[in-house]
């Protein structure tokens, strides 16, 4: 019997310690890109990297997004709300006339969907060591709560050559 009413406590406790994050999750997608072989520019051959992120906010929820660190570099953003599905259009045919291959990156959802349009920034802020291990870490406040999100790693999408 005492056994019984433990576990009926404990379960009645962790009921309310959970904590409700405003975020569902985050979508996080960086490509290669190739700029080709114009040997007129002097950046020929130079491959960079395009980041793509997504936050995918509980319904009725609203967030501001303050920090958004890549590899411990802060990066300066805008955020605009999308809808979904989120579609990628694969550039992988040869002939103009035919028709491209749509892969669906995040699919249809009732939430709000936040796209982080990232732009490059020379700020070097240190983050917490706490934080190092994250290669995407983002911090953003509900009402008057800071809270911190982040990915460990990147889903990649195919490289794009550039002609």
């Amino acid at each position: 019997m005492k056994l019984f009413f433990t576990c009926l406590s404990v379960i009645f406790l962790s009921a309310f310690s959970s904590k409700d994050y405003p975020v569902a999750t985050i979508y996080a997608f960086r490509q290669k890109i190739n700029k080709g072989a114009n040997f007129a520019s002097p950046e020929k051959n130079k491959p960079s990297t395009v980041y793509q992120v997504f936050i995918e906010v509980k319904k009725e929820r609203r967030i501001t997004l303050t920090s958004v660190w890549i590899n411990g570099k802060k990066i300066s953003f805008e955020t605009k709300e999308v809808n979904t599905p989120v579609t990628y259009e694969r550039s992988t045919k040869l002939n103009v006339k035919a028709k491209a291959e749509q892969e669906i990156l995040i699919p249809a959802t009732k939430n709000n969907l936040l796209q982080v349009i990232l732009n490059d920034s020379d700020e070097q802020i240190s983050i917490s060591p706490a934080y190092k291990n994250y290669t995407l870490l983002i911090a953003y406040k509900e009402r008057s709560k800071l809270y911190y999100i982040g990915r460990k790693t990147w889903n990649e999408l195919p490289p794009q050559v550039m002609q």
